[in-house]
């Protein structure tokens, strides 16, 4: 049985792409993040491991504290709750729209960024979609 969830690899995928793109504060800093990071390194697994960063400074308690020396919102602490476990999160395929998205509006050329596959492959090993059983 496939674990796809609305055209992402899982729901919680979904769910932290769906945060993201749907609050003002989260759109811009994750915009801001990819341009930054892709400028800077160029790839798509800079932007993931950026994204990855994010998600555990947001929605975890320990990253929040350490990011902002303060307890973690109740606001935060209800997305963290919809969004599940961030382990099973495939951060590279939220990257990937991000970088594509940030590539159109700067008008780059669609091969100017390395992409690792072997990223990508080894997410899905990790986190295979088929159920034992």
């Amino acid at each position: 049985m496939c674990e796809n969830y609305s055209g992402w690899t899982n729901r919680e995928t979904w769910a932290l792409a769906l945060w993201l793109d749907n609050d003002e504060g989260f759109q811009e800093r994750t915009a801001e993040l990819t341009r930054d990071s892709f400028e800077r390194h160029g790839t798509i697994d800079a932007v993931r491991d950026a994204l990855e960063g994010l998600a555990e400074e947001l929605f975890t308690v320990d990253g929040y504290r350490e990011a902002h020396g303060d307890d973690i919102p109740l606001t935060l602490v209800s997305i963290a709750e919809d969004i599940g476990s961030l382990c099973r999160v495939n951060y590279y395929e939220i990257a990937e729209g991000y970088v594509s998205d940030y590539k159109d509006a700067a008008g780059i050329d669609e091969d100017a960024a390395e992409v690792d596959e072997d990223a990508q492959d080894s997410f899905e090993d990790a986190h295979p979609t088929e159920l034992l059983g």
